[in-house]
């Protein structure tokens, strides 16, 4: 997995938060047909694909001076409720739906498409832009440093 483009990234934050990531899959598989093309089929594990995600935000978040431990001051809860992909004459597009959800009760759904020549590409371009979006979002930026000096 890259790590995200500094393009992407519209906020600049740094904190001293402890975070706890949660997979809101636990330890269930959950699999699913993400595409299907003429020769190929591209299946996918919500859960291992969630594991992706929390694995991206927590190098993120370490970037940004927090520490992501089991038992932190602070936990989000991130679920990916589908992935989906569309292939077309050589370009792979893939679009995933992220929820996340806050301790202090936020929550919010964030949907993020990216297209790339192949399908690996194209998914961790996918959670690379779903991730930007979760540290561009105000609420959870205001809770991950809310009560710091």
């Amino acid at each position: 997995m890259a790590p995200i483009p500094k393009e992407l990234l519209k906020t600049d934050f740094t904190g001293k938060s402890t975070i706890t990531l949660i997979n809101d899959y636990g330890e269930k598989a959950s699999k699913i047909l993400i595409e299907t093309t003429e020769t190929n089929s591209y299946y996918g594990d919500l859960r291992q694909i969630t594991g992706a995600s929390i694995t991206l935000l927590s190098e993120e978040l370490t970037k940004r001076g927090m520490l992501v431990q089991a038992n932190g001051d602070k936990m989000i809860s991130l679920r990916v409720k589908n992935m989906f992909g569309d292939y077309q004459i050589g370009v792979f597009r893939t679009s995933i739906i992220l929820s996340v959800a806050a301790a202090n009760g936020y929550s919010r759904e964030f949907v993020e498409t990216n297209s790339a020549w192949n399908y690996q590409s194209s998914f961790d371009g996918t959670i690379s832009k779903v991730i930007a979006a979760v540290l561009n979002d105000e609420n959870i930026v205001k809770y991950l440093i809310q009560g710091q000096k």
